[in-house]
C-alpha cells in the first residue's frame, strides 16, 4: 500500500479541494441536465496529472496513470450494460488522477456502495409514492405505477464515494480491503 494518498498529503489538502470543487460541479451538472460536460472531466483530468507532476515529479505521472486506469476499469462494466453513462465513467477515471491508484479504488468502491443505496432509496421510494397516490388520491394502481426507467445522477455517489476516500481513506481501505 505504501503512500497510497501521495498528492493529497503533499499538497496540505488543497488538492483535495480542488477535487471537491471539480466534483460538486460535476454533480450540479448531472443534476441539471443528466449530464457531465466532456470539458469539465477533461480539466478535471488534466489538473489532477498536472498537481501530480508538480509536487510528485516523473513518479506523479505514474501515480496519475495508474489511478486514471483503475477508475476505468472500475466502472466501464456498468456502461458496457447500460446501468451508467460515459460521463460517470470519466468522472471517476478523472477523480483518478487526483487520488492515485489505490485511493480511486477505495473511492470506487466506495461509490459502488453509495450508489447501490442511492439505486434502493429511489426504487423504494417511487413504490411507496406508487401505493400511496394509489390510496389517498383514488388513483388505480395501473396508472399509480409507472413503467419508465427512473435515472439517477451517479455523480452524487461518486462524488460522494470519492470524497469519503479523500477524507476516510484509512479507515474504509481497512474496512473493505483487510
Amino acid at each position: 500500500m505504501g503512500n497510497e494518498m501521495e498528492l493529497m498529503n503533499a499538497t496540505n489538502g488543497s488538492s483535495s479541494l480542488i477535487l471537491m470543487i471539480f466534483l460538486l460541479a460535476a454533480v450540479a451538472t448531472d443534476i441539471h441536465s443528466r449530464r457531465i460536460p466532456n470539458v469539465l472531466v477533461s480539466i478535471m483530468l488534466v489538473c489532477g496529472l498536472a498537481l501530480h507532476v508538480a509536487y510528485l515529479g516523473g513518479a506523479g505521472v505514474l501515480t496519475a496513470l495508474v489511478g486514471i486506469c483503475v477508475g476505468f476499469l472500475i466502472l466501464v462494466p456498468f456502461y458496457a450494460f447500460g446501468a451508467l453513462g460515459a460521463g460517470d465513467v470519466k468522472l471517476l477515471s478523472s477523480a483518478g488522477a487526483f487520488l492515485g491508484g489505490w485511493g480511486v479504488a477505495v473511492a470506487g468502491s466506495t461509490t459502488l456502495i453509495i450508489g447501490g443505496l442511492l439505486g434502493l432509496v429511489v426504487l423504494f421510494w417511487q413504490r411507496v409514492g406508487a401505493v400511496l397516490t394509489a390510496r389517498f388520491f383514488s388513483v388505480p394502481s395501473v396508472l399509480a405505477a409507472t413503467t419508465d426507467a427512473v435515472t439517477i445522477p451517479y455523480s452524487i455517489a461518486i462524488a460522494a464515494g470519492s470524497l469519503l476516500a479523500t477524507y476516510q481513506f484509512e479507515a474504509i481501505s481497512s474496512l473493505l480491503f483487510n
